[in-house]
């Protein structure tokens, strides 16, 4: 997406230091971006967050990060993360949690079959949401 982004701006009429300056602008633009959008995804999705939710979530997602962080500060739940093998980024995601204050469990990613009977819903992030409504990630 970022690549996309930046490669969008129309160059062929600037000299490389004034391109270099442009692909740098466009940069900044597409950083402040994603930074909002975590924070207005967070804001519309703290409702569906209630007290006592027990929330499912797959290996280590900024976004979600930071909607549970968010909804954190209004409401009280616990959190089931999987590890996310091969490289073990629901561990990462896990200590993130804790270290804000939000009970989190890392489980097996076998597991999770046998841990849906207690989780209340699911939250995954992702690279990328396309028009059809999927999604894109590791």
């Amino acid at each position: 997406l970022f690549l996309c982004f930046i490669t969008l701006a129309k160059l062929d009429a600037y000299r490389f230091d004034e391109c270099r300056q442009k692909l740098i602008e466009r940069g900044q633009v597409f950083l402040n971006r994603a930074l909002l959008s975590r924070q207005r995804i967070s804001e519309l999705s703290k409702e569906f967050i209630v007290g006592g939710s027990v929330i499912l979530t797959h290996s280590y997602s900024r976004v979600v990060l930071a909607l549970l962080k968010y909804a954190s500060e209004f409401t009280r739940f616990k959190v089931y993360v999987t590890q996310s093998e091969p490289d073990k980024s629901g561990l990462k995601m896990r200590d993130e949690l804790d270290a804000i204050g939000i009970p989190a469990i890392c489980i097996l990613d076998a597991s999770v079959a046998y841990m849906m009977e207690q989780v209340t819903f699911v939250l995954i992030g992702a690279e990328a949401v396309v028009e059809s409504g999927g999604i894109i990630n590791k």
